[in-house]
């Protein structure tokens, strides 16, 4: 383990559950002699990983016999862990099945899930009762009108910092993004599960990422949001916490300044003790109301192909992954961790701990598996491909049929794959994206209509790429004539500021008079399938 790791609660539990393996006389543990290695302060996971891999290439066996894996490095280090399922047929019996498809490297197990993540969908219970009619989204469609009618409320009275969905929209956390948005989508996926073939150049996976694209045209998105900088990909429990202040999605989402944060379900006891308006969570949806969805996270352990003692080290992996070493985890040390076993998402202590909610989206959400056990070592490099890719598309002109050929070709290349030929029909002249851009030199010529550029740079927050002196040109005297139409239309709403006033304070009053909008009111209360609001004791939001 990290040191992080091995003085976090769940690393001290560990080694407490290691003391008792080794005490205990069941399948004849007596004689075990178990050692928990702790890296040095400073040395992070990705340290870990290379140390891991350096012993695995020289063929090291008397360094370690456990190794403790991210849900996304089982492909990369594949090579150097044991199939699990040959030393023990009911291994694997009991587990979620999502997280345990995760664990399988071309057909060998190498790992047991022990701690589950998922992606899912956080909201401003407040901002949502207060502007939308509506109840928790479930789809697509949820989610563009309840954001449009929060947003065009919120737009009236000049809040332009306000935005309906943001999310982690950079690195590893985009590809895991998109391998959800797909999944919900038509079943897609990155790469065919089946076949271990590049499968993204199709009709159904250019139609959902355009239309996620779109949601920057229309502000769902703010489109800085591209722009934020990578976190860790490796959330251990002081990582989580110092996502409250490092995470930019997350602290906007604290804010009170976006209406959906997509981030993970690990993220729910620190938000749980730091959101100061009520709030809810629930899956991530998909396309339709058919389709709940969550990109598949966690931690786990294997067994090192050189390990000089194999049959404990799959024992003692085994045990850290049984039912009562995880449900005792929660329920009597009451440690902040999502267990990998389907039992306990209906286990009444464990939901009690770790929310209701909560087990309700573990039990019932379909899992979108990133393509990390598809693609082996490859798949950092394929991440960052997608990842760039997608940010490139999200943050040009680029049109989704070339975004989607460029990725498919680079992801061919990198998987020295041949490529399927396909046809995609996806109208690349569709709506296109809002675009942060700089605004060049040259603009600066443009004398009479370089103040209208000024106030929409300052208030899009864009910067705008090298498109020539002509497509500039062009395109500021569209703003120019829409800013001239948006005069018009704030002189009216001036006239009718009065009448406009008293609407919101009626409605203030209201709100106030019923302390909260039934039913996304009632602390724990349910709002709808898979969804439940957490209360919170504060003064209205305005």
């Amino acid at each position: 383990m990290t040191n992080d790791q091995a003085t976090s609660s769940y690393g001290e539990y560990i080694s407490k559950s290691i003391k008792l393996l080794e005490s205990s006389t069941e399948n004849n543990n007596s004689y075990l002699k178990i050692d928990v290695k702790q890296f040095p302060v400073g040395q992070d996971y990705n340290v870990y990983l290379s140390q891991v891999r350096s012993a695995c290439n020289q063929k090291i066996g008397a360094l370690f016999d456990v190794v403790m894996l991210e849900a996304t490095v089982l492909g990369d280090l594949a090579d150097c862990l044991v199939d699990l399922s040959k030393w023990d047929q009911y291994i694997t019996n009991g587990f979620s099945a999502g997280f345990l498809t995760n664990s399988y490297v071309n057909g060998r197990l190498v790992s047991l899930p022990t701690e589950a993540d998922l992606g899912v969908i956080y909201f401003n219970a407040e901002v949502l009762a207060r502007y939308s009619s509506q109840g928790p989204p479930y789809s697509f469609d949820d989610i563009e009108s309840m954001a449009t009618a929060v947003l065009t409320a919120l737009r009236a009275v000049d809040n332009y910092g306000f935005s309906g969905y943001t999310a982690q929209f950079a690195g590893e956390y985009l590809t895991a993004q998109v391998a959800e948005w797909l999944r919900g989508y038509n079943n897609s996926a990155i790469i065919d599960p089946t076949t271990g073939y590049v499968a993204i150049e199709t009709n159904s996976v250019a139609e959902v990422i355009q239309r996620i694209s779109e949601w920057t045209t229309t502000n769902i998105i703010d489109p800085n949001d591209f722009l934020n900088p990578a976190v860790s990909t490796y959330q251990t429990s002081s990582g989580i916490a110092a996502a409250m202040t490092n995470d930019p999605s997350v602290v906007r989402f604290a804010a009170g300044n976006s209406l959906f944060l997509r981030h993970w379900a690990s993220t729910y006891p620190i938000l749980l003790s730091a959101l100061s308006f009520d709030w809810g969570v629930g899956p991530v949806v998909g396309w339709d109301s058919h389709m709940n969805v969550g990109a598949v996270g966690g931690w786990g352990f294997g067994v090192y192909k050189y390990s000089t003692n194999p049959t404990a080290a799959v024992k003692v992996v085994n045990w850290l992954a049984s039912k009562g070493m995880q449900r005792s985890a929660v329920v009597r040390d009451g440690l902040n961790i999502i267990p990998t076993r389907q039992d306990l998402y209906s286990d009444s202590a464990v939901c009690t701990h770790i929310g209701q909610d909560l087990c309700d989206i573990f039990r019932n959400a379909t899992p979108a598996l990133r393509p990390s056990s598809l693609v082996g070592h490859h798949y950092n490099n394929v991440s960052n491909i997608i990842s760039s890719q997608m940010a490139t598309f999200f943050m040009t002109s680029e049109t989704i049929v070339d975004a989607i050929t460029n990725l498919a070709a680079e992801l061919l290349i990198e998987l020295n794959q041949t490529r399927v030929s396909n046809t995609i029909s996806v109208d690349p002249s569709a709506v296109g994206k809002k675009i942060p851009t700089h605004m060049q030199a040259q603009l600066m010529g443009l004398a009479g209509v370089i103040l209208i550029t000024c106030v929409t740079v300052y208030m899009l927050k864009r910067r705008q790429i090298d498109d020539g002196i002509k497509d500039a040109s062009e395109k500021i005297k569209t703003l120019a004539q829409a800013a001239k139409q948006e005069v018009i239309m704030k002189t009216q709403r001036r006239a009718d500021l009065d009448f406009g006033a008293n609407e919101f304070a009626h409605l203030d009053e209201e709100i106030d008079s019923d302390d909260k909008v039934a039913p996304l009111s009632q602390k724990g209360g349910k709002s709808g399938r898979g969804y439940s609001i957490v209360g919170a004791e504060k003064d209205d939001f305005i």
